[in-house]
């Protein structure tokens, strides 16, 4: 976790550096924190849920029997989320990644 979250605020300050300007992840008006929260929990989640079910699992994905459609699937989760929470908080779905470019944009 730790480790997560110091990658996340070295990301953030390489698109300080890159940018010139900080790129906070706030939630997009009218939502708050806690709507933000809640969707990149849930999506977030589902994302993980998706690619520990069907990427990882050697009974989804045998060794003689290749389940090559993963990518379908996890693509489909993002574009999902994407358009669901987009407008609400940014749908990064990393929440290191938020936490670094929100201690960064401040």
């Amino acid at each position: 976790v730790l480790l997560q979250i110091s990658a996340g605020l070295l990301a953030g300050l390489a698109c300080f550096e890159i940018f010139g300007q900080a790129l906070g992840a706030l939630p997009v008006q009218p939502f708050g924190l806690a709507e933000a929260s809640f969707v990149e929990f849930i999506y977030t989640a589902m994302l993980c849920f998706v690619v520990l079910n069907v990427a990882t699992a050697r009974h989804n994905n045998p060794a003689s029997d290749q389940n090559h459609y993963f990518g379908m699937a996890i693509g489909g989760v993002v574009i999902a989320g994407g358009y669901a929470a987009g407008e609400i908080s940014g749908a990064l779905f990393n929440p290191a990644a938020a936490i670094g470019l929100d201690v960064v944009g401040t």
